[in-house]
Order: structure tokens, then sequence, then C-alpha cells
């Protein structure tokens, strides 16, 4: 764990849903989130939302100094009676409190916090390359391994500093200009550690086809784990292979029943054919993640540095074992069987062939410690990859020496 705040929480560091916008951005202030308001050039803020969500919606604005930003507002609740609530100012409050402690290459920055048509926006750099899913989809050719690495290292870096994100998949990570998988919305995470107390509490909101089996158990209400979000992060690997929901194969509601009892997503033979090593050592990787018992999945930097050689124990004879374990929607015993506290002793290990285009470098040098923004929201068009790019930094591969092929 680094290093946190400490500090008793008192009653002037409670934010309440009856407090009003000036007082929150005061107090947001005071813990460490940096106030825009005056930055923004209110003459090029588009006065209509550019996205919408199902909790908020996005505007596009700029500051001062030029940078183009989104705006992240939630969308405002009102009693029967046609009045206004100020509970979303509290849930905006949270939101950018949490995001206010994430620093990392692979989290989206938060510019700061500002008051816009008397509702707290989050302010960040706008991302016209749009989510992960959407960039995927237009970018088919990129690393989409090394990537996910990447989306695993910034999930790794939030456990490490005490943070759970809660609401991890494709939509919820933004992409810069150059390549790099930033995630994003924080509406649903939690932390340990506070200097800001948030009074009352908040069900917990996540994506059904990406949440792991206690949380649909519990309906919402259990506490968000470190192991919620590698589950969800390995269905967000999975998203990224194939380019396809989870269990998008069901027609109509996700089968949470089944989810409960421990069933899987179905192996997508077309990305992960068994008969190829890399494959099956992705595979396992994944139904690791999936395993029914939380204190079973392997943490997100496993996840991050796992390399061939830690993950082929429980990949062992590929085609031959899925055959025996694996029906048509996957069931619980399939996954592959993986031995308890396997060192992960190698980080680093290149994800793509010689001749695949290479991953742009990450961006400078980042600060220790620490929806839908751009969040749940496709923020642009298009976009591509820079041909003469390099990876650098502390990569951590998800375990494949050479590039998968797609089986035509």
């Amino acid at each position: 764990m680094g290093s946190h705040e400490t500090g008793n929480v008192n009653e002037k560091d409670k934010i309440r849903g009856t407090m009003s916008c000036d007082e929150i951005l005061k107090l947001l202030q005071h813990h460490g989130c940096t106030d825009v308001t005056k930055r923004l050039d209110l003459g090029q803020c588009v006065q209509d939302p550019v996205s919408y969500g199902g909790f908020g919606d996005v505007y596009t604005g700029t500051l001062y100094d030029r940078l183009n930003v989104a705006m992240k507002c939630l969308r405002v609740t009102t009693q029967a009676n046609g009045v206004e609530t100020r509970s979303h100012l509290k849930r905006a409050a949270h939101e950018v409190y949490v995001w206010s402690k994430c620093k990392h290459s692979n989290v989206l920055e938060l510019v700061g916090v500002a008051q816009y048509r008397s509702r707290i926006v989050m302010v960040s750099p706008w991302m016209k390359q749009g989510n992960l899913v959407t960039f995927l989809s237009k970018n088919p050719d990129v690393d989409k391994y090394a990537i996910c690495a990447q989306v695993a290292e910034g999930v790794a870096h939030l456990h490490g500093h005490g943070i759970i994100h809660g609401d991890i998949k494709g939509s919820n990570i933004l992409m810069s200009d150059n390549g790099i998988p930033k995630l994003t919305d924080f509406g649903s995470a939690q932390i340990d550690w506070c200097t800001l107390e948030f009074t009352g509490s908040t069900k917990v909101q996540t994506t059904m086809s990406f949440s792991a089996p206690e949380i649909l158990k519990t309906r919402g209400n259990l506490k968000l784990t470190t192991a919620t979000d590698v589950y969800s992060l390995g269905m967000t690997v999975l998203e990224a292979i194939t380019g396809s929901t989870p269990y998008s194969d069901y027609e109509g509601m996700v089968p949470t029943g089944k989810i409960i009892e421990g069933l899987k997503p179905a192996r997508p033979k077309k990305y992960l054919p068994k008969n190829y090593k890399q494959a099956n050592v992705i595979w396992g990787l994944l139904t690791h993640c999936w395993e029914l018992e939380p204190e079973n999945r392997p943490s997100a930097t496993e996840v991050a540095g796992a390399g061939p050689e830690e993950f082929q124990d429980f990949s062992t004879s590929g085609s031959e074992h899925e055959s025996n374990n694996e029906s048509e929607f996957g069931v619980p015993g399939q996954a592959f069987d993986t031995p308890r506290n396997s060192p992960i002793k190698k980080r680093g290990r290149p994800l793509g062939s010689k001749n695949k285009p290479k991953l742009p470098q990450r961006e400078g040098p980042q600060e220790e410690g620490l929806e839908e923004n751009a969040n749940n929201m496709d923020m642009g068009q298009g976009g591509t990859v820079p041909e003469s790019s390099t990876r650098r930094g502390p990569g951590r591969p998800l375990g494949v020496k050479n590039k998968l092929k797609n089986p035509t």
C-alpha cells in the first residue's frame, strides 16, 4: 500500500446531500481538488450535451490555455413536487474526490472541478479517440493484448493505493491520441482511506455482464473488493479480444442466475483457437480471473505481469483439457486447474510479434500516488494509432510472446 493521506474526519469535513454547490466546492478544494471554474472559457463551452449516460451528461469546452476539455456533470433529479434534490452534488463530489487521488499514466487525468450551470462538473482532457471498444473497432490491427496489459497496470495501481474502481469495462476506458488506454468513471469507486466523509450510503452501481457473481448475488449490496475488480478486468479483456459484450451469445437478458452458480463465458474459438499454445495461455488467465471464489482469483498485478511460463502450468494440454470440461456456453468446471500461490517471476515480456505495429510511448513522468465521462459514453470520432511509435516504461504484458492470429 502506498502512502495515503491521514487525518481524523471531523464535522466540518463531511459532505451532506443538503449542501450547496459553493459549499461542496470549497470543501473539495480544501482536500486537494483543483477548482478550475475561473479557467473555463464560457464562450467556448457548448450549450447542449454532446454525450448522454445513465446518470450524467457530458459537455465540451475550452480552458483559457486552449486545452479542449470534457465536462461531466451528473443529472439532476427531482422530487415528486418538482423540486430539485441536491443528492447529485454529493454523488459528484464523491466521484471527484476519489478521482483526484488517482494519478497514473493509465488513468484519465482529472484537470479539476468547476461550477457550471449551478452544477459540479468534472473537467478532464477531451478524448476524441473515444472509448476502448470504439477505438479497437476502428483500429483492428493494434496490439490489443498490450493495451489490455496497460489497463491491468492502471487497475493494479488503484488497488495499490486503496481504491476499487467498481465498474471496469471497455466503455469506461478512453484512448488517447497516441493509443494509451485511460481508466475513467469513478462514480462507483470506493476508497479505503479518506480525509473527507460523505454522509449516507450509495448502492453499488455496476454493469451486469461485467459483474462478479458475489455482486450479482447480493444485488449490489456487497462491498466491492479487488477481486470483484479483477473479475471485471477479465471480462474487459474478453470484450477487447472479441469486440462483443460478455454473454452477448445469449438472447435477451444476461443469465445472472447461472453466473451466480459459476457460469463463465464460452471460449471464443475464432479468436482463441484451442490448438494454439498462446491462446490457451490467455484463456487460462481469463478463466482464472473468473473463479467463483473471490480468493482464488489473481491480483491485478499478477494479471498485468503474467508471462507464458507462469500460466502454462494450468493451461496444460490446451484443447484436450478443455474438451473434457467445456460446454457450448461454458460451465463452472471449465476453468483450468490453477495452482495456488504460483510465483509471478517476470514482467515486461513483449505481447506482439516483431512485424506488429509497436505500441505508443507512455506519456511523461507520472506522480506517485494516486459513470461516465466521456465515461460510459463514446467521447469522439475515429482516429488512428501513430505508425512510428515504441513502448517504454514498466510494460506488463498479459502473457503472449507472439500475436494471436485470427483464423479465417
